[in-house]
């Protein structure tokens, strides 16, 4: 990863603001971070928490060190993911109760299964006041965004919106792993098509798809340590083929969408924001619904000012993740806040002992925790209806399972 930032990111896309400014001292202090967190994960022994502190490695923190060394030689992002890692470390040791929610299993109950998806189906219906707006060229990815826009005047006042992500992200991912664990090909069938046809309605391929992708992807391997080995081959491999592709063609189509936008477009905008909130005011949550600490407006597009602000392009969305929200929000006292409740989340989906087959869910929200404020996170990208949904539809928490994620 690190050589593809500097041989094939910095290079080509060095105009967006991916300098190279490798610096030797930073390299070594970032190595040994990286090396010290790394081996903290060793020694967990669940193979789900293990599984997710790998993810978070991955995905969250060794490409903000590569940054750090390479471009910015600003430790504060990287500060703010080591707060993160030693909170959740410390978290998922602490005994934690759970609420006496009532469970309703849909892998082991047939009818449970059945109530559960025909009730989801209904959810479905109200999409289809858009059907005669269907285009199937979207299909071939030719027209999403002016599908997009007319979603967005057929679905207000906006309760469309929030159905989405609950049915798109949570609901139709884990109804589909049941039907495959339990070899119900009928119903896959159907949860491909509620899908489709959600995208030919709303046109957002990231939202709608990513997470149906992901547990399509995860449910290969037959356990948490081959899903992880999975994955990171999956890295290496878009790595190195960006690296050929630039070397040979001088091309930057891989890179871009493997590669630089999900890696290290995050990174980027981190640094500028806590750049920019280090030397200014915090905001309190203003830019939030979570306003409540201090008066003043709480439906300002944040991530839109400071696009502008950063690029002096009123268009540039700059989203960044839960972490550094929390530090513009109100200082490390927010990152350590927000580690805290990104931490116990996944402790009770461990407590719960959620099957192997459903870890694409959490992949989803791993990535969507480095590109939201944290009221959009568990509020807008469903993680709060994820918790809700885990505990009463998938929980196994009196079923045994081995602690070692080689298992």
């Amino acid at each position: 990863m690190t050589l593809c930032y500097l041989n094939v990111i910095i290079p080509f896309w060095g105009y967006l603001g991916f300098k190279n400014n490798f610096n030797e001292h930073s390299f070594y202090i970032g190595i040994i971070i990286v090396i010290f967190f790394t081996g903290l994960g060793i020694k967990l022994k669940s193979n789900f928490i293990s599984t997710v502190w790998h993810f978070i490695l991955i995905y969250l923190f060794y490409p903000q060190v590569i940054y750090y060394f390479s471009t910015s030689n600003n430790l504060l992002p990287v500060v703010g993911y080591i707060i993160l890692l030693i909170v959740f470390l410390v978290i998922i040791k602490l005994p934690l109760p759970l609420l006496a929610l009532p469970k309703f299993s849909i892998e082991t109950s047939e009818k449970n299964f059945l109530i559960v998806f025909w009730g989801s189906s209904f959810l479905v219906f109200p999409y289809l006041i858009y059907f005669k707006h269907v285009d199937f060229n979207n299909l071939l990815l030719s027209d999403i965004y002016d599908t997009r826009l007319s979603f967005r005047d057929v679905s207000k006042p906006g309760i469309l919106n929030y159905l989405l992500s609950p049915l798109s992200r949570v609901i139709l991912p884990s109804l589909l792993v049941v039907a495959l664990l339990t070899r119900r090909f009928f119903y896959v069938g159907l949860c491909f098509v509620f899908v489709a046809y959600l995208f030919l309605a709303n046109g957002a391929l990231k939202s709608i798809f990513l997470g149906f992708f992901a547990v399509v992807f995860f449910y290969l391997g037959s356990t948490f340590r081959k899903k992880l080995i999975l994955f990171m081959s999956l890295i290496l491999i878009l790595c190195f083929l960006s690296i050929t592709e630039y070397e040979i063609y001088s091309t930057g189509f891989l890179s871009d969408m493997a590669i630089r936008r999900v890696f290290f477009v995050p990174p980027y905008f981190e640094d500028l924001y806590y750049s920019y909130f280090n030397e200014h005011n915090f905001t309190y949550y203003t830019h939030s619904f979570l306003s409540f600490f201090k008066s003043g407006e709480s439906n300002l597009s944040l991530s839109r000012k400071m696009g502008q602000y950063f690029s002096g392009n009123e268009d540039l969305n700059a989203n960044i993740g839960i972490i550094p929200d929390g530090f513009l929000s109100i200082g490390w006292i927010g990152v350590v806040l927000h580690s805290i409740i990104f931490s116990i989340s996944f402790k009770i989906f461990s407590n719960v002992n959620v099957g192997k087959e459903y870890f694409g869910l959490f992949f989803v929200y791993i990535y969507y925790a480095n590109t939201a404020f944290i009221g959009t996170f568990f509020i807008s990208h469903a993680f709060l209806f994820l918790l809700i949904f885990v505990y009463i539809f998938l929980n196994n928490k009196n079923k045994s399972i081995t602690n070692t994620i080689y298992e």
